[in-house]
């Protein structure tokens, strides 16, 4: 996972929960100044008394939705933040056709590693993009390691071992 993928991701749980909340303020307000409407003819007097309520309904609850949605969204953002900002050094393992890294282990057994870049820099970033069969879950994934600059010449000597299986690969 990115994070700039996802530092984004507040603004959708904030706009849809304002959106909803607005939604549901539409429908009772509706309810609401109907029941004190009279349906006989001519009927567009009827909703034309009946629209203010609807509006302020819908005012009311966007407004209630945009303070719920706004805590729940920055308490997500501010989570997020803080699982991606974490200092700590990870640990990894790299091998010909399994790794371990970011917490989680991969072992190409039926799976496929679909390539590795190693960009060297500051920092260096070991890229390595896996392809499995799965329900529920993404099947493609991107492995992004930061390489710090001690273990550059060995993650360069390494690379090249591990077996790519994918459809760009030699074994493909």
């Amino acid at each position: 996972m990115k994070w700039e993928d996802e530092k984004g991701d507040w603004r959708i749980t904030w706009g849809c929960l304002t959106g909803l909340f607005g939604l549901v303020g539409l429908l009772v307000g509706l309810a609401l100044a109907a029941r004190e409407t009279s349906f006989s003819p001519p009927i567009l007097d009827a909703i034309i008394e009946i629209v203010p309520g609807g509006l302020i309904g819908v005012a009311l609850g966007a407004l209630v939705g945009a303070a719920i949605g706004l805590a729940v969204a920055g308490g997500n953002y501010l989570a997020l933040r803080r699982m991606h900002g974490r200092s700590a050094p990870g640990q990894v393992a790299l091998g010909a056709t399994e790794f371990y890294a970011n917490g989680e282990y991969f072992r190409a057994n039926g799976d496929v590693i679909r390539g590795v870049d190693f960009q060297r820099g500051t920092p260096a970033i070991l890229t390595i993009s896996t392809y499995m069969i799965r329900y529920r879950r993404p099947s493609e994934e991107e492995w992004v390691i930061v390489v710090p600059r001690r273990m550059v010449e060995l993650v360069q000597e390494v690379v090249p071992q591990i077996v790519g299986s994918g459809p760009d690969s030699e074994e493909w």
